[in-house]
């Protein structure tokens, strides 16, 4: 189902036809939601697997790239490109971490693939650059930062690295260590405007605040007993998939 949220309506998203071999298998790879301000459509856009994945050899004639426009009955095939994880929508685009198997390398790190709502097009963003050549890094995430592309590396489980992409290239947000953090958390976005930072555990049971003005990292009490899965978008979204309410007075 597909919210819009400037009109204020529903809709439910048709079925994507795929192999009848898929069904127990069939996973959609990358997923995005972007707005087209030239035509008040939102598009959303899907990577699937379309057959059975035999080999990663064959990863890529395997994936299949799905637009679908708010309103329409169907999906619309687009070029193949290997993307993963979430999309992040700014400045008229989607982005996406590309695939490991294909745009990556030590020398330059990792690609950012975007997709521009507006053209349909795709195109290529280098990510930072970092030394050793992102040896270090062992986890790596984008995020939405108050509209602008975030991305947070996790480097030698000592601290997690937090650049924002500005029209110059990349900058350090800030960098957070990781002996105030469990094993495995996630940055959830910009809290308010001041550019502090939300994180939360990989299960959802504990969430962090990171200070901007004071660099202070703080635990949140929090002890709803449910597991929140969080989503922090523009300062006029603010979605939290859980009934805990108590959460954003708790912040």
């Amino acid at each position: 189902m597909l919210i819009d949220p400037i009109r204020k309506e529903r809709y439910n998203l048709p079925p994507i036809k795929i192999s009848p071999h898929m069904s127990m298998f069939s996973r959609h790879e990358a997923a995005g939601i972007g707005f087209d301000d030239s035509t008040n459509t939102l598009k959303t856009v899907f990577v699937i697997l379309k057959e059975p994945l035999l080999s990663l050899q064959y990863i890529k004639p395997q994936l299949c790239t799905m637009v679908h426009y708010s309103r329409s009955s169907s999906w619309r095939e687009m070029a193949q490109i290997p993307i993963s994880g979430e999309g992040v929508f700014a400045h008229g685009r989607l982005h996406w971490l590309a695939s490991r198997h294909k745009f990556w390398s030590y020398k330059d790190g990792r690609k950012i693939v975007w997709f521009d709502v507006k053209l349909e097009k795709f195109g290529l963003t280098d990510t930072p650059k970092l030394k050793g050549g992102g040896r270090e890094v062992t986890y790596e995430q984008l995020v939405d930062l108050n509209g602008e592309v975030g991305i947070a590396y996790r480097c030698n489980d000592i601290h997690i690295k937090l650049w924002i992409l500005k029209p110059e290239g990349w900058v350090l947000r800030c960098w957070f260590d990781l002996d105030l953090l469990p094993d495995y958390v996630l940055v959830s976005g910009c809290l308010n405007k001041d550019g502090d930072i939300l994180l939360a555990s990989s299960r959802g049971d504990r969430l962090f605040v990171y200070t901007q003005k004071s660099c202070n990292l703080r635990q949140v009490d929090w002890d709803d007993g449910r597991l929140a899965n969080i989503r922090i978008y523009r300062s006029s979204f603010f979605s939290i998939h859980t009934s805990a309410g108590s959460i954003k007075n708790k912040i």
